[in-house]
């Protein structure tokens, strides 16, 4: 997880990385605009988690108590030759 926060300085944002042991390390690093990217790297066994609708429903119960609202990126599949659609769904 990478974040930056509106009321940090310019540029500075914060790294959090976990391997799933149930510690985590953080360190400042730069991100040049607002906002939080959350990259996930997944088991085999857990590639469940990468359906949309399981993904949105997980996000769902973890976060649904925070005051900022949660976008997701889903690319819809394109034509051949065509570059893939993008939407931003809530």
């Amino acid at each position: 997880v990478v974040s930056r926060a509106a009321t940090a300085g310019e540029n500075e944002a914060v790294r959090w990385e976990s391997d799933g042991s149930g510690t985590f390390t953080s360190e400042l690093t730069t991100r040049a605009s607002r906002g939080t990217d959350v990259i996930l790297h997944l088991r085999d066994e857990d590639k469940n988690f990468l359906d949309p609708w399981t993904l949105r429903e997980t996000i769902t119960k973890y976060s649904d108590h925070i005051s900022t609202p949660v976008y997701l990126l889903e690319e819809k599949p394109a034509e051949e030759g065509k570059t893939p659609e993008k939407d931003w769904v809530q």
